[in-house]
């Protein structure tokens, strides 16, 4: 626990060991996700999720003092356990979203983006209605 507490500390030697320790203990849960789901998962996926799981659990302990009371890493562990399979479904939402979007964009007609200015306009101040600030900015820049 004390390894823990001084790499929530920001001390990057023991978010070093902390990484080496405990990253492996990471990948055998994810391994049995990627047994059911092996076209969502690859390996590179398995060391971000691991990495981005430590860092949810390190930003986790930084607001919840009870994660590190004490000197059981049982209540950590499951935690970290947590943050693994949040992880992982994050990973699940945002791969079928590109799943989604491709097969839009695949399944797009030739000529159905170039649309008159009217229409466009339209869509334009449709768009402003329904969609937040962040979202009409990814539509301008990266849709288009």
């Amino acid at each position: 626990m004390q390894l823990f507490r001084r790499a929530f500390a920001g001390e990057q030697e023991a978010w070093v060991y902390v990484i080496d320790i405990f990253q492996p203990l990471i990948y055998p849960w994810l391994r049995r996700v990627r047994g059911t789901r092996s076209d969502f998962i690859d390996d590179d996926d398995l060391t971000t999720v691991a990495h981005d799981a430590l860092l949810k659990l390190r930003d986790s302990a930084n607001r919840i003092p009870e994660l590190t009371a004490g000197d059981d890493l049982r209540r950590l562990l499951a935690y970290l356990r947590k943050c693994t399979i949040s992880e992982v479904q994050t990973l699940f939402r945002r791969r079928n979203r590109l799943r989604e979007i491709s097969y839009i964009t695949d399944d797009t007609p030739d000529g159905a983006h170039s649309l008159d200015v009217e229409t466009r306009r339209v869509l334009s101040q449709r768009l402003q209605e329904v969609l937040s600030e962040d979202e009409l900015f990814v539509s301008e820049h990266i849709i288009r």
